[in-house]
């Protein structure tokens, strides 16, 4: 059975969505949701080659600590809409393998989800929400 990186089947999907650009439609926001999760996915690939020591599926001579063993899905929520990775995993290391990029994306969007139904509880209207969360991050909410 031949391994494939998530990342490849990711720019696979990639490569199909704009290919089929011609076919008509607006696929302009799923160009978008599977780039960023292109790039994602990459840079959490990058963070387990760094924690291993070796690049993807690498054999050394040396006895390395840990290795890959596949990747548990990741859906992060964002203005485009929920984007599909995958969290690669690791087995048989000292420390457990903590993707510091997952945990950023996943628990920012959490908290950023509190703020605004804790807000709106509090009697603010979605104007003063908005108006908050735009001052706060410098980017304007879709809609």
């Amino acid at each position: 059975m031949e391994r494939i990186a998530a990342s490849r089947k990711i720019r696979k999907e990639l490569g199909e969505l704009l290919q089929g650009m011609n076919n008509g439609g607006s696929i302009v926001s799923d160009i978008v949701k599977r780039s960023a999760a292109l790039v994602l996915q990459e840079l959490m690939e990058q963070e387990v080659t760094e924690f291993l020591g070796g690049d993807h599926y690498q054999r050394s001579g040396e006895k390395k600590q840990g290795y890959r063993n596949g990747y548990e899905p990741l859906r992060i929520k964002t203005a485009e809409g929920k984007i599909d990775v995958h969290h690669p995993q690791v087995r048989e290391t000292d420390s457990p393998f903590h993707s510091k990029l997952a945990a950023f994306f996943k628990g920012n969007s959490e908290i950023l989800e509190k703020l605004a139904v804790e807000m709106y509880a509090r009697g603010l209207s979605t104007r003063d929400i908005e108006d908050a969360l735009t001052e706060a991050t410098g980017d304007t909410l879709p809609g």
